[in-house]
């Protein structure tokens, strides 16, 4: 079943965010569901719809490979979703208290946690007020983000984009949080066919850095636009032997 994506306006978002206390036992027990028939809460676009049957196939779990499945589902179960409506706050509040918030519970809260612990995980994972915790550590929306990066860099095959790229933690970190790279197609691409090409690159997360911060130092003033895939490549081999010429003197 699919139906218009929903938003919350920016005020019910403020007041969840300030009662999370007093809403604990919702988020530990319960659910927002009886809250969710309020005015504020069902604000519709027009442009994206979602598939509910989808999202209630989240994966609580964590480790890389539930954490491609789910990037690859979210992706696929939000229909006409853009980068730019994607930076906004009140789309993925939505989605973590109402149509995923099953999977962000049993994801992000620790069975086990005292209140404190648990006030915590929620204030990072429910909301989303900045650019950086959109795309890092929304419950919901980095999962989009990811996905979304891997079709952007590699749309023939965004699935084993995303298996590298989320294989270890300081690669998505080393990757996806540098605008620099995943702004501009062409420096992400080569980056992901230099790691598909050369398993030393992501053997070991030392190499990755050194890697990364080759191509960082190189490459700063290359207009990657204007080259091909061929000569992108031959930068980035170039890199890798650099890098191990680092991490071996």
């Amino acid at each position: 079943m699919t139906e218009k994506l929903k938003y919350l306006t920016e005020d019910l978002v403020s007041d969840l965010y300030k009662n999370v206390e007093e809403n604990l036992d919702l988020y530990k027990h319960g659910d927002f569901l009886d809250l969710a028939r309020n005015s504020g809460w069902g604000s519709e676009l027009k442009s994206v719809t979602m598939n509910i049957e989808l999202l209630a196939g989240l994966e609580g779990n964590t480790g890389a490979e539930a954490e491609v499945r789910n990037s690859m589902l979210v992706h696929k179960a939000l229909e006409g979703m853009t980068p730019n409506l994607a930076r906004e706050e009140r789309i993925w509040t939505r989605l973590t208290h109402v149509e995923c918030f099953e999977y962000s519970r049993k994801r992000w809260i620790s069975e086990g946690a005292d209140d404190s612990e648990i006030e915590r995980s929620i204030k990072v994972h429910f909301f989303a007020d900045t650019a950086n915790r959109i795309r890092d550590d929304n419950a919901v929306s980095r999962l989009w983000w990811n996905a979304h990066i891997a079709h952007m860099t590699c749309p023939s095959d965004p699935l084993s984009a995303l298996e590298l790229v989320l294989s270890k933690a300081d690669i998505r970190s080393n990757f996806i949080e540098r605008p620099w790279v995943t702004s501009r197609a062409n420096v992400a691409g080569g980056i992901i066919r230099a790691m598909k090409n050369d398993s030393w690159i992501s053997e070991k997360e030392v190499n990755y850095r050194e890697f990364m911060k080759t191509v960082n130092k190189y490459g700063g003033g290359i207009l990657f636009e204007i080259m091909n895939e061929g000569k992108v490549d031959q930068f980035m081999t170039q890199c890798s032997r650099k890098a191990r010429n680092e991490i071996s003197s």
